[in-house]
């Protein structure tokens, strides 16, 4: 009889602290564990729009990465094509963090015209599509930062983000393909940039034809297999800090 009272003694003792611990993890994550996917997709473009003052975003698609959660989206003034946007969302020691890829977006006007003029000093007629959501960016980054910034803090240590780039060159024919290339990443190299570049050379009807828009790779590498475009890859090598 007595084991029989213990028993029924202690389950209430066993249940409220379950219920309390329960309780503390459940707060501690911020319910986290208690929300639906649509929720944190929710709180993902909230997230974006406190960062960038403000600027709304489209959900276009999510996904699940090793524990967490990738959202994809836009703003409201562009589109999925032409402005995509990576958010990472993940919970580190209870609490939940952010990256993104939207400054990208922000600076590549200033990044793009940087590697057209030293197309320009070379001679060349070029222009320069940079892949925004190659990289996230560090959450100092939103809109009260520039180009410059980021270049001044990309230099702060020994490694270098890696940022990718499409330069359509016109050409009217393709002789020094190669020699140009490699004058260009040469000319990245002093800058101390870490890029990755795919240089197209394209007649001057492929030239005119491809833009921002419509900058398929389906498309571009039909034309290379036509002769009108020719397609050179390069690195300027520098270590690469990966995301």
């Amino acid at each position: 009889m007595r084991k029989r009272h213990m028993r029924i003694k202690i389950r209430p003792v066993v249940f409220g602290l379950i219920l309390v611990m329960l309780m503390v993890g459940a707060s501690g994550c911020g319910m986290e564990s208690f929300k639906s996917r649509d929720d944190k997709i929710q709180d993902t473009l909230e997230y974006l729009s406190d960062k960038y003052d403000g600027q709304e975003f489209e959900f276009e698609w999510s996904r699940d990465l090793y524990g967490k959660l990738l959202v994809y989206c836009y703003p409201e003034w562009g589109t999925y094509k032409t402005e995509p946007v990576r958010v990472r969302r993940e919970v580190v020691d209870g609490k939940v963090q952010y990256l993104d890829s939207y400054f990208g977006i922000l600076m590549r006007e200033d990044a793009e015209a940087e590697l057209v003029d030293v197309c320009t000093n070379l001679g060349l007629k070029a222009k320069v599509f940079m892949d925004v959501d190659e990289s996230y960016y560090e959450n100092q980054f939103d809109t009260s930062k520039t180009y410059e910034d980021y270049v001044e803090w990309d230099a702060e240590d020994e490694t270098r983000d890696l940022r990718a780039y499409s330069i359509l060159i016109e050409a009217d024919d393709f002789t020094d393909c190669e020699m140009i290339a490699d004058q260009i990443t040469e000319a990245m190299k002093e800058k101390q940039y870490n890029y990755h570049m795919g240089v197209f050379f394209c007649t001057p009807e492929k030239y005119e034809y491809f833009d921002r828009g419509n900058l398929d790779l389906d498309e571009m590498t039909e034309a290379v297999s036509e002769g009108s475009m020719i397609r050179i890859i390069k690195f300027t090598g520098l270590k690469e800090v990966s995301n």
